[in-house]
């Protein structure tokens, strides 16, 4: 790295390094190697959040609780996919009886495709986030908070029923395989006695999602040449031949409301990025460094309540000390909406429906979509301006459910954390906890009841020094880069919140 000042302005320049994707299925390359800031301006920092244009990402969580109509059926299905294509899934069995998953490719193009399998994970039981199957997906060992295993290796009392465990992963080793026209494979689960050649990816199939139980996947997979994908719930194979009809996006069923689990392909990676530059000079005070970023929301979506009804978005501007993602922005103040997937799919008539940002769902109301199990990677560059040692930490937030997990890798790509962080649960009141909770030590923090951890103190209030993903501290007039993954686990509440704190050392 060197660095040069000229009339008030720092030019950076970084060294090309040798880069490697290390078992990762998404690169997290800059877009420059030459950065020019002001070294005394302190201008709130310009926040993009982009979806990484080319591949396809498809997701299915609809119905969550599969039941007796989804059994032996085509789920969803996509057709001429070709390409990168992301897939993942989370549903529990409700329907009775011991079920098959599986995401079937087709080769219906009357030529040969070949399919490569680059990074896989599933996870049939155990806790519904998928801590095994990121683990897997990723080859990487996540770790837990520092209290959440007891000196015995017992799971401390406040993170009762959250039951992840002291997880090493597989590491996966990438498959290829032509499949010749009119024969079909499994990316994911699937049955290998139907399967060309017996095919299924990974230690993933013949496995049964029994009743009670909650699957969590996802995979990523190339396609040279084009085929047909299918997600199936079947209990035999024959059940679910080529060429039946999709089940679709169900609303409403025996007057169950389904409407706020979704499913459907965005035609996008997968991946939303944001690359941002963050410089402290001598002027700069100690704390977040402010963002600033433009949003388009319907503040009156509540009264467009007729399904799929468009809605009118106006655009606004948000300034603050962090920025905000993962929920859609439509009656939610300054979240930024250009990093919420577009959903394409058809109803159960076969109409052909979108759910995203511009419309109501299929119930009127504006679309759930949290951007569950959809990586975020975060490019950013510290610029140490000043005269002094400046440290720079980046926080990142999830919601007050579920897992947050994160990735730190610098400029090589090599991985120099990965941590979940893990939440406790919480409640309204005392009398919700579920069997097994502590409620009489249960302490009411933030407007919610929070066990405390192994400090003494409830969740909310060690929560801050949870969300440091990673700092550094620069010498005078220096830089460096970063790259922070962020994956919300599951199904977990929407929401996203990243700052960027620098301080005089």
């Amino acid at each position: 790295m060197t660095y040069t000042s000229e009339n008030g302005k720092a030019k950076i320049i970084f060294e090309k390094e040798r880069y490697s994707l290390n078992n990762q299925p998404f690169d997290n390359t800059f877009s420059t190697d030459t950065v020019i800031v002001d070294e005394e301006k302190n201008s709130p920092v310009k926040i993009e959040c982009k979806k990484r244009l080319g591949g396809t990402y498809i997701y299915c969580n609809n119905p969550e609780m599969l039941a007796q109509p989804d059994i032996d059926t085509v789920l969803m299905e996509d057709e001429y996919l070709s390409g990168d294509v992301v897939f993942t899934f989370e549903n529990s069995n409700h329907s009775g009886v011991d079920l098959r998953l599986g995401y079937r490719l087709y080769n219906n193009s009357g030529n040969d495709a070949t399919v490569t399998v680059t990074n896989i994970g599933v996870q049939w039981e155990g806790e519904w986030l998928g801590q095994k199957e990121w683990s897997d997906y990723y080859s990487l060992k996540f770790d837990l908070p520092e209290d959440y295993f007891t000196e015995s290796g017992a799971v401390h009392k406040a993170y009762f029923g959250c039951d992840f465990i002291d997880y090493s992963p597989s590491v996966y080793v990438p498959q290829t395989i032509t499949v010749p026209d009119g024969k079909y494979i499994y990316v994911l689960g699937g049955t290998s006695a139907d399967s060309y050649e017996g095919f299924t990816a990974g230690d993933t199939g013949d496995k049964l999602l029994k009743v009670g139980k909650c699957g969590n996947g996802v995979v990523k997979f190339n396609i040279d040449g084009e085929m047909v994908g299918s997600f199936l719930c079947y209990t035999a194979p024959e059940n679910v031949p080529f060429g039946k009809k999709q089940q679709g996006y169900v609303v409403t069923r025996d007057g169950r409301d389904y409407s706020a689990q979704y499913k459907g392909t965005d035609h996008t990676a997968g991946l939303i990025e944001t690359e941002a530059v963050f410089t402290s000079g001598n002027s700069t005070p100690d704390g977040p460094i402010p963002v600033t970023y433009d949003y388009w929301s319907d503040k009156d979506c509540a009264a467009k309540n007729a399904p799929y009804q468009l809605y009118d978005r106006k655009k606004y501007t948000y300034t603050g000390e962090s920025w905000h993602c993962a929920i859609n922005p439509n009656g939610n103040d300054k979240y930024i909406g250009t990093d919420m997937m577009v959903f394409e799919n058809v109803d159960t008539d076969g109409k052909p429906i979108i759910i995203d940002n511009d419309r109501a769902d299929g119930a009127g109301r504006p679309a759930n979509t949290g951007n569950w199990m959809i990586q975020y990677t975060d490019n950013l560059t510290f610029v140490n301006t000043s005269d002094s040692e400046k440290r720079f930490k980046v926080y990142k937030k999830g919601s007050i459910s579920g897992v947050l997990a994160t990735i730190v890798r610098n400029t090589k790509g090599e991985v120099q954390r990965a941590f979940m962080n893990v939440q406790p649960y919480s409640f309204n009141t005392p009398e919700e906890a579920f069997a097994g909770i502590d409620k009489d030590g249960l302490v009411l923090s933030q407007g919610r009841y929070w066990p405390c951890v192994a400090n003494g103190k409830p969740f909310p209030e060690v929560l801050e020094e949870r969300t440091l993903v990673y700092e550094t501290v620069l010498a005078p007039k220096s830089a460096s880069r970063v790259s922070i993954d962020a994956i919300i686990m599951a199904n977990s509440c929407g929401g996203l919140e990243t700052k960027v704190v620098s301080e005089k050392v």
